[in-house]
Parts: structure tokens; C-alpha cells; sequence
């Protein structure tokens, strides 16, 4: 499992980070138009998701953003969803984010994500999606320094995201023969330090 020290990376523009994930998540594949009028416009969804008190560290956001780009990759140039596939494959991601980041028990529940969806999903439809997310990307969850270097160096500065450190247990070795300028403190943690920009 990796974690990362959320104190250490940070969204300076908030509203591009919002912007981007919306346009990721909309763009993963064609989708029959929203005819449901329960649910709201994707972008509203997801800004009422990321304002939901501290629960959604920015390290959930990079990570859901990263998933969510793996998934495009893995998904064929045919495939098709319903109209609200968007938004269940948006809350997939955020949950699987938010426990791969959690080591203490500490992540996301599909109960918690059902309640403030205002209960559109309930938590068995929110497992149901996450097993299918989980599928999809062929539980290929493993996100390295390189992969997170790689998507800042794609995107960091449209994002403006900044990640000072990453902590990488029993990877510390992988990720200094993977990056450049990487250097490995002698902690508990083999923490990790990546200067931004590399």
C-alpha cells in the first residue's frame, strides 16, 4: 500500500482542480444524455462532493484523477454507459482512492458515500460500483513515484498542484532508481521527497 502525507500536497486553484475532473470524468466514455432530473449537472456533483467538510484530502483528488486516467486507458475505443455512469464511476474511483490511501481505517465507507450523494445511491449500489471500477481497471491500484511524477509532469502546472513529499513503504528504493533528484530519508516510513517542480 502507498500512502501519502496529505499535509504535502496541495491545490493552489481549487476551481482548475474541480474544471478537470469534471471534464476526466465526463470524457471516459459516451454516455446516453442525462434524462434523470434527480440527479445535477456532473460538475455540480462533484463540487458538492469536494466541499463536503475536510473529507476529501487532496491526495484522494490526485489519486481519484489518476485512477480515473487509468481507467480511460483500459476502457475499449466501443465502450458505452448510461447516463449516469459519470457520477458512479466518479464516486468508484473517490472510494478506492480514498481507501488505498488509508492504512489506519480511516477512509471513505459506502455509507458515508451514499449520505452525501443526499442517499441518490445506496451503499450497496456504491460496492456494486466500486467492484465494477475495481474490474475495469484490473485492481491494477499500485501508484508509484514514477506515476505520480509523470501525471504532475502532464498536469501539475494546469492544476497548479504541488507534492513535496510522498511516502512509499518498502518502495523507497524503486522510486530513487525511478526518479531523478529523489532522495530517501532513513524514517520508519521511507519517506520520499520529490521536488515539484522535478
Amino acid at each position: 500500500m502507498s500512502t501519502i502525507n496529505t499535509t504535502q500536497v496541495k491545490a493552489n486553484n481549487p476551481e482548475a482542480l474541480l474544471a478537470f475532473t469534471t471534464l476526466t470524468t465526463n470524457n471516459l466514455l459516451s454516455c446516453a444524455l442525462n434524462t434523470c432530473n434527480r440527479l445535477p449537472p456532473l460538475n455540480e456533483f462533484i463540487h458538492d462532493f469536494y466541499n463536503k467538510k475536510n473529507e476529501f484530502p487532496c491526495a484522494v483528488k490526485l489519486f481519484t484523477l489518476i485512477y480515473l486516467l487509468r481507467l480511460k486507458s483500459k476502457l475499449p475505443d466501443n465502450a458505452r454507459g448510461g447516463y449516469d455512469t459519470p457520477y458512479r464511476l466518479f464516486l468508484a474511483a473517490v472510494l478506492t482512492s480514498s481507501k488505498y490511501l488509508s492504512e489506519t481505517g480511516t477512509g471513505l465507507t459506502s455509507v458515508t458515500l451514499s449520505y452525501f450523494t443526499h442517499h441518490l445511491y445506496t451503499p450497496k449500489d456504491i460496492n456494486r460500483m466500486e467492484r465494477s471500477f475495481l474490474g475495469l481497471i484490473r485492481y491494477d491500484l499500485w501508484v508509484s513515484a514514477n506515476d505520480i511524477q509523470s501525471f504532475m509532469n502532464s498536469y501539475g502546472d494546469l492544476l497548479q498542484i504541488d507534492i513535496s513529499q510522498v511516502n512509499i513503504p518498502e518502495q523507497g528504493t524503486i522510486a530513487r532508481c525511478l526518479l531523478p533528484n529523489v532522495t530517501t530519508t532513513n524514517t520508519a516510513n521511507n519517506v520520499v521527497s520529490i521536488p515539484y517542480p522535478a
